[in-house]
């Protein structure tokens, strides 16, 4: 089960809200995803650049990256597409189309 916020409070003047609220998608992110999201955006989405600067592959930053988007729990347009082939394949499994 997941954790849920239930209360905010200023650290400078201490007054606090209470209530269920609802957490950015980052802060489901490992340290590690959250250093890897910040090189990403320092370097503006150019993996050209990030090969360079690392000597990874872009395969290995590709990688990198879908395992952020992954952890983040963020249905990309392949998921879509898998999901939708698979729903294809059981309806002519099943006779529904041929």
């Amino acid at each position: 089960s997941a954790l849920a916020v239930t209360q905010l409070t200023c650290t400078s003047c201490g007054t606090g809200v209470v209530g269920k609220f609802e957490l950015s998608p980052f802060f489901r992110l490992s340290p590690e995803s959250l250093k890897f999201l910040e090189f990403f955006v320092r370097n503006r989405g150019n993996v050209k650049e990030m090969e360079r600067e690392t000597g990874e592959s872009y395969w290995a930053i590709r990688r990198q990256l879908d395992e952020v988007i992954a952890e983040m729990g963020i249905e990309t347009k392949e998921d879509e597409i898998s999901t939708r082939r698979q729903e294809i394949l059981a309806q002519l499994s099943s006779g529904e189309i041929t």
